[in-house]
């Protein structure tokens, strides 16, 4: 049922309690998984964990936000020779507008982890640009949905194979002189 590619993405609170490390993989039919695979104080672990499962999996992209609560995590992958995607207001909507329509149109699964569930129960929603993001106001850690929110986006804009618009039909060119029909424009070059 899964399919390459996959991404991951870190998130964490701005009081520095949680830092979720979460992973999209496309599934054959386009929709996306997403695992929550690390929930915990920020420690040295945590970055140990999350290099440790980019070289096992090379995913397409790992999304780490700079101005975010986990930006110092960038430094230590940059370190390591991994170049973190970056998290801009734009794309952050996109992630969080993209994973309610995904939810609402049934195109990603998850595996009901319960520190995922309460994120998702008690996440709230605030302006960015025109679009919206998740809150990170209350008492409930919303890192495990905003790093959902970020991996699924990663996989489809980093993983989906880009085919290459076809070559341009190959016309005849009209040298000064040539005798041409005019009558058919479709065979004469411009």
């Amino acid at each position: 049922d899964l399919a390459e590619p996959v991404a991951i993405a870190v998130d964490g609170d701005p009081d520095g309690n949680w830092i979720s490390i979460t992973a999209g993989r496309l599934k054959k039919d386009g929709s996306v998984h997403g695992e929550l695979g690390f929930h915990e104080k920020p420690s040295r672990a945590a970055v140990l964990f999350l290099i440790s499962v980019i070289v096992r999996w090379d995913p397409v992209a790992v999304v780490v936000d700079s101005k975010g609560p986990d930006a110092y995590i960038r430094d230590d992958l940059i370190a390591e020779g991994i170049e973190p995607e970056d998290v801009t207001a734009g794309k952050m909507a996109a992630a969080c507008v993209g994973l309610q329509r995904a939810v609402d149109d049934e195109e990603i699964t998850h595996t009901g982890d319960p520190v995922l569930l309460d994120a998702i129960k008690n996440a709230t929603k605030r302006k960015i640009n025109d679009g919206w993001g998740f809150a990170r106001n209350g008492s409930s850690a919303i890192s495990p949905l905003v790093s959902l929110a970020l991996a699924r986006h990663a996989v489809l804009s980093y993983g989906l194979k880009k085919t290459p618009p076809p070559a341009p039909p190959a016309v005849k060119t009209v040298e000064a002189g040539d005798q041409f029909d005019t009558s058919d424009l479709m065979v004469t070059g411009f």
